[in-house]
Formats: C-alpha cells, structure tokens, sequence
C-alpha cells in the first residue's frame, strides 16, 4: 500500500454514511492541509528554539494539537473541534510569534499567516463567519502595527539578515502553497461535479427522450385520425419533451369516439398520468364495451382511482377531459371539467362539463351524456386549458377562454389545416418571449 493510499484510508475512516461530496472534500482538505502543517510546526519550533523560548514553544504546540485533534476527528468521525481549533490558532499563533521574535520584520512577517484564517472559515465553515475572522485579521493585524515599536524596543533581537530571509520565504511560500491547495482541489472538485453532472444530464435527457418515444407510441397515428377524422386538425404544444395533455381516438362499429384531455401536471410526472388515463379509457372502451360517453367516464374515473389506490400515499392525481363520440351527423359528449365547442352560423354554442375531475374529487356524482343533432359545417372544438391560460401580450396578461371563443369565430372561413396554422401562430404571437406554462391540446373537427 503506498503513502497516498494510506492517507486516503486514514481521512476516508473519518467520514460518515451522511456526508455529502461537498463535506467529503472539505473534512479531506482539511485533514490534507492541517497534517504537513503541523510537520511544519515542529520544523519552525526547531529553529526558533535558538532565537526565542517561546517562539519555540508556540510552533510546537500547534504541532502536537493539530495532530491530537487529526486524531480525534477521525477516530469520533467529528471535525467540529479540529476546524474550529484550527481557525483559533492560524489566526492567534502568527501573532503571538511575531511579538515573541521582536516585531513585524524581524518574524519575517509572520503574522501575515494569519490572513489564512478567514480564508479558511470562508471553505470550511460559511461566508456569514468568514467575515468575523476577517474582521479578527485585521484587528490583530493593526494590533501588530501599533505594538510593532515597543515590541522592537522590549526584545531588540537583531536577527541576522540570512535568518529574516528565509522566515519571508517560509511565511510567503506556505501562505501561497494552502490557497494554491485549496483552489485547485475545489477547481478539481467542480470539474468532477461538472463531469457527474453532464454524464447524469445525458441519461436523464436518454430517459426522456425514450418515455417521449413511450407517450408517442400510446398517441394514435396521422393515418387513422386523417381515416375517421377527414376534415379536422389537432394542436398539440407540450411544455416539455413529454406532456401531460394528450388526444385519444377510438374507432368502433357505434361510432368514432375522440377525446383531448389534460392530466394532473406536465413533464415527466404529467405524461406517466397521462399514460394510466390513456389505458383507462381504452379498457373503458375494448374491455367493457361501453358506448355512451358519460358512462365511459365513469368507469375511466373507477378505475383511475383503484390504479392509484395502490400506492400507500394518497395520491390526488387526474385529469379534465372532453369526450365525444360521433356517429353519423350526432355527437354524443361528455366532460370532465373542459367544455365542448361548436360554432354554427358564426354562432359559438357551449356545452358545459360537469365540474368535477377524472379521479378522486369530494363528491363524485355520474357524468352527464349530452346529445347533440348537427348540420353540415357545424365546427366541433375541444381542448385542454393551455390555450387560454398562457400569459403573453403587452401586459403580460393571460390569453382567456374570451378571447380564445373569439379567435376561432375568426377564422371560420379558412380550412381546418389552416385554421391549425393560424392558431398555432395566434399562440406563440400572444406568448412571445415568455414560457409556455402549460401543455396544449385543441382538436378541431368540421361536419
């Protein structure tokens, strides 16, 4: 085992189970930084034996506590004494040492070691307490400054200038070599983390990518909405890659049933609530055979709620949808909290939806089945409440369901396809720099 593995052991023993990377690497630069030190220690004791007592004494005393408290910190796994000791003394020691030698130039500038001690609150502990031990620097600093002359005059040590030398160099080559330590462990540091970072960025966006691929599979294909829907036209804006909203279509012998619904949030969580309502719907349908589109609600909101009563936290997930099912020239609907459309005659008629979700809800009463006869050119909407409720314009205002009821009156004279393209437009017109906040689903169908 070499040196550096056994140095690795020795600070790794001192870490708990709970520590993070960012306490991990201080208690290791800590441990780093303190332990050549305390050699260092025992080096100037040495030397400043021959020029003063307690010069000597102080550098050996630094030395064997920091050891003792390396010691402790590992074996207790507890670096609080060791850190706090060691800021007390990096800032007291230098001081002391430079009264005790005769003054600022005879220590060799010695206490300037102490500019150390708010630099390493600032790493090891927070901004808020690196400020107090820089405000303790420079007190002991002025200190220094105003006591240097009668220190001068008390000691009158008259150092050879060989040995004032090489105290400048050991002072100012230690202070240079810990910022240089600690800098480039936290520069290594950060570039580690970036690398973590980037490497987990990728696979989360792969995740994404692949349950979009997922949400896609679960959508029905161009070629069966362009066979049963002909002239019709479906917007479908998620916020993210994968969205909360989604549009279902389910072809069967009594009738064309089609439906745009609007889970509980978006994103990720959004589309895996999506995908439960998505397969709710259609064992409604294949499963049980229903027909009507309020009884088909009915059993989707059933078995929404057994799905999720599985989990041993309430969950309070959903979704709002408009259902309709045409056959011939009548549309049957039902709705979860969105509202059915259909303009006739440049004239907007609404069918309300019950107000109450698919999914757990205070009280849950039976949806209601609206039927309605329709003539040649009649324009069927439903949608999810991302169109309306997207914030834009001058003032930074939501677009309304108002001013919604009035765009597609607008545009009553233009095709289905286009009518897609001009809402479209009207939307990322009306957001202009801002987020999208929601997902967005319309469908759009003529008679």
């Amino acid at each position: 085992m070499t040196l550096k593995d056994r140095y690795t052991r020795i600070v790794e023993s001192g870490f708990l189970s709970t520590d993070n990377s960012d306490l991990r690497l201080k208690k290791s630069l800590m441990t780093m930084l303190a332990f050549p030190f305390s050699m260092v220690g025992f080096v100037w004791g040495g030397m400043f034996f021959s020029k003063s007592l307690i010069a000597g004494i102080l550098p050996l005393f630094y030395g064997f506590w920091t050891l003792s408290t390396i010691y402790h910190a590992v074996r207790t796994k507890n670096f609080n004494l060791f850190r706090s000791s060691q800021v007390f003394l990096i800032i007291l020691l230098p001081f002391l040492v430079q009264l005790s030698l005769g003054g600022f130039a005879q220590s060799g500038s010695v206490v300037l070691l102490s500019s150390i001690s708010p630099f390493a609150a600032l790493v090891f502990f927070n901004v808020k307490t690196s400020r107090i031990w820089f405000a303790a620097f420079i007190a002991v600093l002025s200190a220094s400054y105003f006591l240097d002359e009668i220190v001068i005059a008390f000691y009158n040590n008259n150092f050879d200038t060989a040995f004032i030398k090489v105290m400048y160099f050991m002072n100012a080559f230690c202070i240079g070599f810990i910022i240089y330590i600690v800098q480039a462990s936290f520069v290594t540091n950060q570039t580690e983390l970036k690398r973590i970072v980037e490497h987990r960025n990728i696979e989360i966006t792969d995740s994404i990518k692949y349950a979009k691929r997922i949400q896609s599979a679960i959508l029905p294909p161009d070629k069966l909405i362009r066979e049963h829907l002909m002239n019709s036209f479906i917007l479908y804006k998620p916020k993210d890659v994968v969205s909360g909203d989604f549009y279902w279509i389910e072809p069967t012998d009594n009738g064309i049933f089609f439906a745009a619904a609007d889970c509980t949030g978006h994103g990720v969580p959004g589309a895996m609530v999506s995908v439960i309502c998505n397969g709710a719907l259609n064992r409604s349908v294949r499963e049980f055979g229903l027909s009507a589109p309020g009884e088909i609600l009915n059993k989707t909101r059933e078995l929404v709620i057994k799905e999720f009563e599985k989990s041993e936290e309430e969950v309070q997930d959903g979704m709002d949808i408009a259902l309709c099912k045409l056959k011939n020239t009548t549309l049957f609907y039902s709705g979860a909290n969105n509202p059915l459309w259909i303009i006739r005659d440049s004239e907007l008629i609404e069918t309300k939806a019950d107000k109450q979700p698919i999914g757990r809800y205070d009280k849950n009463a039976p949806f209601t089945t609206h039927t309605i006869e329709l003539q040649k050119g009649d324009s069927i909407y439903i949608f999810s409440d991302g169109y309306s409720d997207q914030f834009g314009g001058e003032k930074g205002k939501k677009f309304k369901s108002k001013a919604f009821r009035q765009l597609l009156l607008s545009i009553q004279d233009k095709t289905m396809e286009d009518q897609r393209i001009l809402i479209d437009e009207a939307f990322e017109t009306w957001r202009g720099n801002l987020e999208q906040i929601d997902d967005v689903c319309v469908i759009g169908v003529r008679i």
